[in-house]
């Protein structure tokens, strides 16, 4: 009994973080939006996504269902563009990690397609990083894979 307590504040600890935080939340849609930007959602870039998350955001695979359901609720009307937005002010490192998460999920499934590319492409242009940068982080990630 404890157990299913301790779960559901972890849980609900997590959709906190995630909502009292506009740019881990916009982070989080600009990976969901990556992963269905190719038409389809492989179970491989849905691992990646939950390793993105427990390791870089702290949401357990447990809690991912609850936050996914708080960014659908209260972020979906947000666009790619308008997530991506929110990114203009911070750190150079923390849009070159973004670029880095988008590109670790489009590769998963062994295939970037061109629509994960232009979606990255769009992104980074909104965020300022140059496209011979994103191509750097392809073979990285490529390389990787």
């Amino acid at each position: 009994m404890f157990d299913s307590i301790a779960n559901y504040f972890s849980r609900h600890n997590s959709v906190r973080k995630v909502a009292e935080n506009p740019a881990t939340a916009a982070e989080l849609l600009l990976l969901i939006h990556l992963g269905f930007a190719d038409g389809k959602h492989t179970p491989s870039e849905t691992a990646a996504f939950s390793k993105i998350a427990e390791q870089q955001f702290g949401v357990s695979p447990d809690a991912l269902p609850d936050v996914i359901q708080y960014l659908y609720d209260y972020g979906y009307e947000t666009t790619t563009g308008q997530a991506a937005a929110l990114f203009g002010e911070l750190a150079p490192d923390r849009r070159i990690a973004l670029i880095e998460n988008l590109m670790t999920i489009a590769a998963a499934d062994n295939h970037v397609d061109a629509d994960e590319v232009a979606l990255i492409h769009r992104i980074a242009a909104i965020l300022g990083v140059p496209s011979q940068e994103v191509e750097r982080i392809y073979n990285t990630v490529k390389g990787r894979a």
